[in-house]
């Protein structure tokens, strides 16, 4: 029996209003010849912008109707998260603990320089997952002990929450790419850090063709190490147990692209920077090489293989301003 109910169940999904929807689709034409379309979460109106707009929304919104009083998070150095959902937390009374690991290896001023001034609660340590689990555990118990029901969420909110807000997201972008009078959508592409967007997509794309719909691939991008498509498989089944979503996205169609350096968090080639600075020239989008370069780069790379018989999007999740205190790769 197929479900009907699971994209019902994102659009009802509780969130808090931040962001300026729907961003808006951008046609861009470079001189290479690539042609795509582009949406522009980077416009999203909220702090830094960004596709974590869309994930704060849901997250905050989840804990609200939970009851939850304290978020406890980690965070890598070259992030935008932290910066954002402070006002938020401060907005709706909630209280934070939020670890950052030295993750990319900074110099210690050059870390204090980038969040000294967000409080005693947003925390630097070391590297280290067993440092981390140590520091995330005490902020677990000091909010249980303050008496207030902390809320842990994984690395970049990687929870049902912000999964089905990256699908709300996506059904909203599959809706105005109708409505534009181009070629039927073909294939998405995406930033995969977390892979919390990228699950939302997958999973949106799913229910979208269980109703009828074209089939639209999606490919992510690999910019983090570890086992992502493992870890994104995860995201994705435990989204659909939390929506009771009966027809399963398909193992397969988990479509994760990566390189040996692109998957190296916060590192990337000399050659990657200049790829972002020709496509800011030509196109005034601003990427940056960490995280959405390398999206754009692998999405040249496949458009150079051969035609689209359809059209081609790159979904912009935002701009980190800060990743230039990240040493190139040599």
């Amino acid at each position: 029996m197929r479900d009907h109910n699971g994209i019902q169940r994102i659009l009802e999904a509780p969130f808090v209003p931040l962001g300026k929807w729907p961003t808006p689709i951008s046609a861009i034409s470079r001189s290479n010849g690539v042609d795509v379309l582009v949406k522009r979460d980077d416009l999203s109106g909220h702090g830094r912008g960004g596709v974590k707009t869309r994930k704060i929304e849901h997250l905050v919104g989840h804990m609200l109707e939970k009851g939850y009083g304290s978020l406890v998070t980690p965070v890598g150095n070259v992030t935008n998260l932290v910066h954002d959902i402070l006002p938020v937390l401060r907005r709706f009374d909630i209280a934070w603990d939020i670890v950052v690991a030295d993750v990319p290896p900074l110099p210690l001023g050059e870390r204090r320089r980038m969040f000294g001034g967000l409080g005693s609660n947003v925390r630097l340590i070391g590297p280290g997952h067993i440092e981390a689990a140590g520091a995330l555990a005490g902020a677990y118990h000091r909010s249980r002990r303050a008496g207030r029901r902390p809320f842990f969420a994984p690395p970049s909110l990687a929870h049902p929450a912000a999964v089905i807000a990256a699908a709300r997201g996506f059904l909203e972008m599959v809706g105005q790419v109708e409505a534009m009078g181009v070629p039927p959508l073909q294939t998405v592409f995406i930033t995969a850090a977390s892979g919390t967007a990228f699950a939302g997509f997958v999973l949106a794309e799913n229910l979208l063709r269980q109703q009828g719909h074209r089939p639209i691939h999606v490919v992510g991008v690999q910019v983090y190490p570890g086992p992502a498509r493992r870890w994104i498989h995860g995201l994705v089944r435990w989204t659909e147990h939390y929506l009771s979503v009966s027809d399963r996205v398909p193992s397969g169609r988990i479509d994760l692209r990566t390189t040996r350096i692109y998957r190296e968090f916060g590192r990337y080639p000399t050659d990657l920077v200049e790829l972002c600075t020709s496509v800011k020239d030509e196109t005034g989008l601003k990427l940056d090489p960490v995280f959405g370069g390398k999206t754009w780069s692998i999405m040249e790379s496949c458009l150079a293989q051969g035609r689209s018989n359809g059209s081609v999007l790159y979904w912009h999740c935002g701009y980190t301003p800060d990743w230039e205190v990240v040493p190139a790769a040599r």
